[in-house]
Formats: C-alpha cells, structure tokens, sequence
C-alpha cells in the first residue's frame, strides 16, 4: 500500500506460514526530506517452502528509513529477506536479515536509491547473499565491496529464539 509523508510502521509481529505473502509491502511511498517514512522495530518471519516470500518490499519508494527490523525467510530460491526497487532516499541501518531457505538477504535493483545501509546482518544459507543493480553476489565480503556501503555489518547466522519468536538468544 502507499506510505506517506512520515507514515510509521513500527513494533509489528508478523508470522506467516501460509503459501504466500510479504510481511510489509510499500508501493509508491512517498516521503519527503525531513518527513522520512519509518519502517522500524518490527518482527517478520516467514515459514513454507514452495513460494516466495518478501520479509520487506519496497518498490518505487522514496525517504523511507528502514531501521532495527528482524526478518527471517525459510522458502526457496526466489525469497527476500529485503526487497527494494526503484525509489531514493533510502536508508537501512541496524537490521537482521536472515534467509534460512535459498534465497537472498538483500536485493537492491536500484542502487541509487541507497544512500545509508550498514551496522547489518545479512545472511543467506543460498547461493547468494545479495543483488545489487544487476549482479549477484555470492559473499558477504564480494557484496560489501561492490556496494561499498556495510562497511560496519557483518553476515552471522543469529541466535534467533525460533520462527515464532524473533529474539535474540
């Protein structure tokens, strides 16, 4: 949905283990300097192996701060953990973003539209821990020095409690 001009999304549970689903979706969300939108604070898991699922999914959206969200996929090849297409202004700062399944962590077709994103972790148990404009990337190490942004993230496995329960262990 639209997601305007400080709009908040912020200490949600969201747990999904129906066929398909994105657990926040922001279609055209339009922030303005000094009126970021927040997508902050929130638990996001999902848990089924024959869809793809988006743990956060951006598309065409602009200053929106993505900050302290925990996102755990278990799915295939085709899942997120984090999605952005298109849009600027956007920063991403201290979140987990886990993909037990075989999907990415982080996928950003427009790297333009990035200007903060670190203090991370993003990890994959796929092929590939993320997508940047129009390469994959296979490490964490590969990644971080094409994007030249995470210079302070790191990619672990953390000690989530379970996929109903977000917390660190």
């Amino acid at each position: 949905s639209n997601c305007n001009n400080q709009c908040t999304i912020s200490k949600n549970k969201i747990i999904s283990n129906i066929q398909q689903g994105t657990g926040i979706y922001i279609y055209s969300g339009a922030g303005s300097f000094g009126n970021y939108n927040l997508i902050s604070n929130n638990f996001i898991a999902a848990n089924y192996n024959t869809s793809s699922p988006y743990g956060i999914y951006l598309n065409n959206s602009n200053y929106v701060n993505i900050y302290n969200n925990t996102v755990l996929i278990n799915s295939d090849l085709s899942s997120v953990a984090l999605y952005m297409s298109s849009g600027t202004n956007i920063n991403v700062l201290n979140n987990i973003l886990v993909n037990t399944g075989q999907g990415y962590s982080y996928y950003c077709v427009t790297p333009s539209a990035i200007v903060f994103s670190n203090y991370n972790d993003l990890y994959t148990c796929g092929q590939y821990i993320g997508y940047w404009g129009s390469t994959k990337y296979e490490t964490f190490g590969e990644f971080k020095t094409a994007t030249t942004k995470d210079v302070n993230s790191f990619s672990v496995y953390p000690a989530i409690v379970s996929m109903t329960d977000l917390h660190i262990n």
